[in-house]
């Protein structure tokens, strides 16, 4: 095994330790009554996809992003799909969770297409100000993600 190869395994446990130690570390929140909580990230995920659906040009332009079919073929789409975890979520404020942890999936893919983004975008400032915007809501759907998480151990 060569010492690059070494040096990557250890950098991705620590990687991993610390993460894990990170999400411990994250203050334990009182308890939220899940309907609410649930409609909340619900309505919020209904804005951001009609935002996504009815505007996308907009969004490109505010980016900084050559406007091309494909890319408001892109905002459409996770505009569909942040209105379906809306509409689910509305619909399951019983059990949440499944919905939730739908939503921290699609969290992951926008940072992903996000700095994507900032790699080709002509207005960097534009796309830092939407992540921006888009932070505390992936930060309220880890929150509440993990809130259920333990509520369903105990």
């Amino acid at each position: 095994m060569s010492k690059y190869t070494k040096a990557a395994r250890q950098a991705f446990k620590s990687t991993k330790k610390t993460a894990r130690s990170y999400a411990e570390s994250l203050p334990r929140i009182p308890h939220i009554p899940h309907a609410p909580a649930a409609r909340t990230l619900g309505w919020v995920s209904i804005a951001i996809g009609l935002t996504e659906l009815l505007a996308p040009k907009r969004l490109e332009e505010f980016m900084g992003l050559d406007g091309g079919p494909q890319t408001t073929g892109i905002f459409r789409a996770l505009g569909a799909r942040e209105v379906m975890h809306g509409v689910d979520l509305l619909s399951h404020t019983d059990n949440p969770a499944p919905g939730v942890n739908a939503r921290c999936a699609g969290d992951a893919l926008d940072s992903a297409l996000l700095g994507a983004a900032m790699l080709t975008s002509r207005r960097k400032s534009g796309v830092a100000a939407i992540f921006a915007l888009v932070l505390p809501v992936v930060a309220a759907d880890l929150l509440f993600a993990r809130h259920l998480a333990r509520h369903q151990e105990e």
